[in-house]
């Protein structure tokens, strides 16, 4: 295959720093590949026990529905030569609606944008912490109706990040038992670092860009479109430590985050424009001044610059 050369309007062109396989993954993503391939899959299908009428259970309950048959059906979808794992293969969530159906044409509801979440604590603690927290608020006297609804809710969203966490695992190690030695190698990489991330917190680079991916594919593929803030200090530690240690190459670094916003792209069809707002990344900050006061970009800033 000939070099892919993506254009620039200076005169010098753009350096060309990833590899050809990485190249042909974005040339494949801004195609619109993976965006088409969503829209064949547009709802998860929620089924209610026999005699219920849908009319007599809450908007609550409705989501928290939603977001178990969304875990459950949604297509897992391993892309060749990935990096990281985690895919919003549910085309209805491209249309700002959480993507499941009662009736098999419509999306339950609408869902949520710009709201940045906190990624922070996914990476420095793991979601088992957030279940932790639910459960201890739980235990707690005198909590009214409403919180106990939300707490069982916020309990429900974990519990169907993990059974698409889990079918992530099981799908990794299926494609394992028939790859060549060099794709092995690598779908084990991924298959190491998802099984400690984003459920324990990460201990390497890698671990902490698979951990923030894995969170906010789910949101996306819920049909929410998050923020995720600042990037580079969620990172910053992790990538000097492990320069230091001889765990990773600054070459290393750079190809684990192209796929990082390769992988961000997967919405595009080709098909239709939407507002851009969100549909990628959103609310996005590298660099800037920390609480104390200090001006700390660190050099995971410049490589996602970069």
């Amino acid at each position: 295959m000939s070099e892919i050369t993506f254009f620039s309007p200076m005169k010098e062109g753009r350096p060309v720093r990833l590899s050809q396989s990485t190249r042909v993954f974005a040339k494949e993503s801004l195609a619109g590949t993976y965006g088409k391939e969503a829209l064949n899959h547009k709802y998860a299908l929620i089924t209610l026990p026999e005699g219920t009428d849908p009319a007599s259970i809450t908007d609550r309950q409705k989501y928290d529905l939603a977001i178990t048959a969304i875990a459950e059906q949604a297509p897992i979808r391993l892309m060749d030569g990935e990096l990281i794992s985690g895919s919003a293969s549910l085309g209805g969530a491209i249309f700002h609606e959480v993507p499941a159906t009662l009736d098999g044409e419509h999306a339950v509801c609408g869902s949520i944008s710009h709201l940045t979440t906190n990624f922070y604590r996914v990476v420095s603690e793991g979601m088992d912490s957030f279940r932790a927290r639910i459960e201890a608020k739980q235990k707690e006297p005198d909590l009214t109706s409403l919180q106990k609804e939300i707490l069982s809710s916020q309990l429900n969203a974990w519990n169907a990040m993990k059974c698409w966490h889990t079918r992530y695992l099981e799908a990794l190690n299926a494609r394992m038992e028939n790859a060549d030695s060099a794709d092995k190698k690598r779908l084990s990489a991924i298959y190491d670092n998802l099984t400690r991330v984003p459920f324990g917190p990460a201990r390497t680079f890698r671990e902490g860009v698979q951990s923030i991916w894995f969170t906010f594919s789910f949101q996306r593929l819920c049909g929410n479109w998050p923020g995720i803030g600042r990037m580079d200090l969620m990172l910053d530690d992790l990538y000097q430590a492990d320069l230091a240690a001889g765990r990773i190459t600054e070459g290393e670094a750079r190809e684990l985050l192209a796929h990082f916003f390769i992988k961000g792209c997967e919405w595009i069809t080709l098909q239709f424009r939407g507002s851009g707002d969100a549909q990628h990344y959103q609310n996005l900050v590298l660099g800037g001044m920390d609480e104390t006061g200090r001006v700390r970009p660190g050099d995971a800033a410049r490589l996602l610059l970069e």
